[in-house]
């Protein structure tokens, strides 16, 4: 007890010229300065739900948390809370004066591997497009590759997945393939009428008609049938060849509260 005295003054001195008695993100951070750690707990739990707080907000309580519950010694707890942090705000940064031992060795890590990731990003955009980014001006910049869920859609069937992506040339993948199997399949069954009438012709004259019939009809069954599947390897080629669009926009963090628990 005596120990987390000490860290708890270390939090004091460090960062009280912060500290701003103005919304439930400040009442936070003070019930950790004052090592209240289950009462961190229950506002951030009770406040994230509120739609009126800011993504700043937002990353101050699960910041606070995290500082909580690292000075708990839940380490793993406090990374995933320092990780959802960095999902409302990228530019949090915080050395080593700034915070106590145990906080600082889980959070450094996360710090540090959020920022190589927009790094690489950022890179990775520039030299792609040409087109030069500010890292401390990103949020989210979309990856270079298709998502599982595009990829079966385009798998699935043609332009679907160029679809999924905001790509309008799929309309036109997906008529076209559907034209041509449309086409196969009508076809296919002029063909078995034709065969059928072949099969029952009696006299020379018949017999030479239907037969003519039939082959040309059987030529242009497989000639569709041949151009759909061709249509669809390409339709997989050009989605495959071509990365989705980039586009940067604002991180939706929604997806990390979802199943987040609270240790006590």
């Amino acid at each position: 007890m005596k120990v987390l005295s000490n860290y708890t003054l270390i939090v004091l001195v460090g960062f009280i010229p912060l500290v701003a008695l103005a919304d439930i993100a400040d009442d936070a951070w003070l019930a950790y300065l004052a090592g209240d750690f289950s009462r961190v707990a229950q506002i951030v739990q009770t406040g994230i739900p509120d739609s009126s707080l800011t993504s700043n907000q937002k990353a101050k309580l699960y910041f606070t948390l995290g500082c909580s519950q690292a000075m708990q010694g839940k380490d793993f707890a406090a990374a995933d809370a320092f990780r959802i942090a960095f999902t409302y705000n990228p530019d949090l940064k915080h050395s080593s004066m700034e915070l106590p031992p145990p906080v600082w060795r889980v959070f450094k890590p996360i710090q540090d591997s959020t920022q190589a990731k927009l790094t690489f990003d950022v890179k990775r955009v520039t030299e792609s497009t040409g087109i030069k980014v500010r890292i401390d001006t990103v949020r989210v910049i979309e990856t270079l590759y298709h998502k599982p869920q595009a990829v079966f859609r385009s798998l699935a069937y043609p332009g679907w997945g160029h679809l999924y992506e905001g790509d309008k040339s799929g309309y036109s993948y997906t008529i076209g393939e559907t034209v041509l199997l449309a086409g196969f399949i009508t076809s296919l069954q002029l063909t078995a009428d034709a065969r059928e009438k072949y099969s029952e012709a009696r006299t020379p004259s018949d017999i030479d008609k239907y037969y003519s019939r039939y082959n040309l009809r059987y030529k242009l069954s497989w000639g569709l049938g041949t151009a759909a599947a061709c249509f669809y390897l390409f339709n997989q080629w050009d989605f495959f060849s071509n990365p989705p669009a980039i586009t940067i926009t604002s991180i939706s963090p929604s997806i990390h509260e979802i199943g987040f628990r609270f240790t006590m």
